[in-house]
């Protein structure tokens, strides 16, 4: 390797970095658009019993008239666990030149550490909406949200589907048979969905094998799927969300169908798994009622002691003369992804294994 010149004036061409993967978050952004936050540690929730489609009685006029009870309702617990990552800066760092930075007139040990603090919060801030955007697929792809770490032990699971009424169909004859008819099988689920709940299927969110049976189906019955908004310029692909394909409207049933272009690193097979899973479509009404809650958090401070904090994400830092030392700079947040009707999240595995 040739030895730098001290007195040859120097450009650097740019900085490599390798690969940063961005964090994707269509999931929680669109099928929880509703952010609460809470000042307790618990969240209650009050939730109304399922009406009935009861119709109202004839009655005498020489009658008072018939009596209508009102629907009960019950309260759900939940309480969240934390997600709290943190990041060591050391003193040598500080000192050390960073990536992109001049040679030979440094910028100051302070402004130095005013950069690596803002990376790290930004890293910290991405696995946090990692995890969020993982709490979401498990919400509506399984029906409940596991939560297992350091500390928890066991771990637990918070439970959204009725284990008698589950959301989650087989078809009978997989999309990648010629046998097949998607089209029949959409159409008798999603009048099924709006029998239970009252609200109209309007989205159909598809992992990338049923995605290609999908479509080599509707190949054969060009009518099926309506691509007048595409060709109309209505749509542009290009505004839809990072890793989200527009594939096009179908007519009969009414649904829009999209894939989602995502995967999250399994801890247990250390392998990158997709956030939809491939062999299944999922189904998803109008409306379908949802929050991302935020539960408070407490931190402590040498001055303040313990305090509590409201909101999304709470940052804190600190000098450490223990192992590591260094300056600690943690974020944390206590959030869950609460679905209130989870009929109106309808998974269907339509490709065998």
């Amino acid at each position: 390797m040739a030895e730098i010149d001290l007195f040859e004036p120097r450009r650097l061409l740019t900085v490599v970095r390798q690969t940063e993967f961005r964090a994707r978050s269509y999931l929680r952004d669109t099928f929880f658009p509703s952010v609460r936050t809470f000042d307790t540690k618990s969240i209650d929730i009050d939730v109304e019993t399922k009406g009935q489609r009861k119709v109202a009685s004839f009655v005498s006029p020489q009658l008072r008239g018939t009596f209508v009870e009102r629907r009960g309702y019950k309260t759900q617990t939940f309480t969240p666990a934390y997600i709290a990552p943190y990041m060591v800066t050391t003193a040598e760092q500080i000192l050390d030149r960073m990536p992109g930075e001049a040679l030979y007139n440094p910028v100051t040990p302070e402004a130095r550490a005013a950069e690596i603090l803002a990376r790290d919060l930004a890293e910290l801030d991405r696995r946090i909406t990692r995890r969020e955007e993982l709490m979401a697929r498990e919400a509506i792809f399984e029906g409940q949200i596991t939560i297992t770490g350091e500390g928890l032990g066991e771990g637990k699971k918070i439970t959204f589907w009725d284990p008698e009424d589950r959301p989650y169909t087989e078809v009978a004859t997989s999309w990648t048979e010629s046998t097949a008819n998607p089209l029949d099988d959409l159409r008798t689920i999603c009048r099924d969905i709006t029998r239970k709940t009252g609200r109209t299927p309007s989205v159909m969110l598809c992992g990338i094998k049923a995605a290609n049976a999908l479509m080599a189906h509707l190949q054969k019955q060009e009518s099926a799927i309506n691509q007048r908004r595409v060709m109309l310029g209505q749509i542009n692909p290009m505004a839809m969300a990072d890793g989200v394909t527009f594939i096009g409207d179908l007519s009969y049933p009414a649904l829009q169908v999209m894939t989602y272009d995502e995967w999250y690193f399994d801890d247990e097979t250390e392998t990158d798994l997709p956030m939809v899973p491939e062999d299944c479509v999922l189904i998803v009404c109008r409306g379908a009622p949802t929050t991302r809650a935020y539960a408070s958090v407490v931190l402590t401070d040498p001055v303040r002691g313990f305090y509590s904090v409201v909101g999304d994400r709470a940052a804190n830092s600190w000098i450490s003369m223990d192992n590591p030392r260094g300056r600690i700079l943690q974020l944390t947040c206590a959030p869950l992804m609460v679905v209130h009707e989870p009929q109106c999240f309808h998974v269907i595995k339509v490709v065998d294994d």
